[in-house]
């Protein structure tokens, strides 16, 4: 785009209204959608002369050209989603609104217009009931986590699968001293999840397969399967024991969580059942040893032949 007459180039003057004047518009987004059509409209209008004054575009210009002249998305769709956000982070950091949401959802409030917030509850009620909700962090100890190999192994396509392997083998061998050792891993496959957890200790060897009842991405796949271990682990009394997992993404965001104020509860109970049986959380590459192609092939398994929910 040409340089404008204020010695300004467009490209900046749109990171200056993102950066300072669309985030304000956007504050409360849950608020202002209910709001009438005549008040919804000016805010448009306002957006839209923002963006032709950034890009140097007239009144003439369609909005069409606009919106992809400004690379931005139509105020109406992107407030859909800003809210849906706002609402989410709502609904997973404050049980009082949580609460009311549902109680509004049960009872028959017919009779009054619903707001813009529960519209959407109402509409991805799903969605927001599976959510992970946040609790307060009151664990002051944390759980030790080894990602170190990270270090000692560059990126796979660049290393040979023997040195990887012999690596790796050296790595566990470090850790198990006659302790209980688990692998866990999950798979997606046609949009369906499966977790495989394969225990290893003196006396058993126990193989246990679970299939997720809702669509998940594979980190939450691979943390749902680090909690589902944890749970066995601690129903079988195992002391002390070493999970391998190949979720480098799951490691880091745990590791992360031990020291923030509000985590998901389901990372709050890893840490709980982890502290309780005294564990490690080791990451080693996929495919490698044979307890991680065990589990890839029974997770893969319980992702298209769902068994367990």
């Amino acid at each position: 785009m040409p340089q404008k007459k204020n010695n300004i180039y467009p490209h900046k003057a749109l990171t200056i209204y993102r950066a300072n004047k669309r985030n304000i518009l956007e504050l409360g987004t849950s608020f202002t959608n209910n709001s009438n059509k005549r008040n919804q409209n000016s805010l448009t209008t306002i957006i839209n002369q923002a963006l032709r004054k950034a890009t140097g575009c007239t009144k003439t210009t369609p909005l069409n050209t606009l919106h992809a002249l400004a690379s931005e998305v139509p105020f109406k769709i992107r407030n859909y989603f800003t809210t849906r956000k706002e609402l989410t982070k709502d609904i997973v950091f404050s049980r009082p609104i949580r609460n009311q949401l549902m109680k509004h959802y049960k009872t028959n409030y017919k009779k009054r217009k619903k707001s813009y917030q529960e519209t959407l509850f109402e509409k991805d009620l799903r969605i927001y009931k599976n959510l992970w909700l946040a609790r307060h962090n009151n664990i002051k100890v944390k759980i030790p986590i080894d990602t170190s190999l990270t270090n000692e192994i560059p990126k796979k396509t660049n290393t040979n699968k023997e040195i990887m392997k012999q690596i790796t083998i050296e790595k566990i061998k470090q850790w198990d001293q006659n302790r209980p050792t688990i692998y866990t891993d999950g798979s997606i496959i046609n949009d369906k999840a499966g977790i495989g957890i394969y225990i290893k200790s003196k006396n058993t060897h126990s193989y246990y397969e679970y299939n997720i009842k809702n669509y998940a991405s594979i980190t939450t796949t691979e943390i749902i399967a680090l909690h589902e271990t944890l749970k066995k682990a601690d129903e079988m009394n195992l002391h002390q024991p070493i999970i391998f997992t190949d979720s480098l993404t799951a490691c880091k965001i745990i590791e992360k969580a031990q020291s923030q104020l509000f985590i998901e509860e389901i990372i709050y109970e890893i840490i709980r059942l982890g502290i309780k049986t005294k564990l490690n959380i080791t990451w080693i590459p996929s495919h490698i040893v044979k307890g991680e192609t065990i589990l890839q092939t029974i997770s893969r398994k319980e992702a298209q032949y769902p068994k367990i929910k």
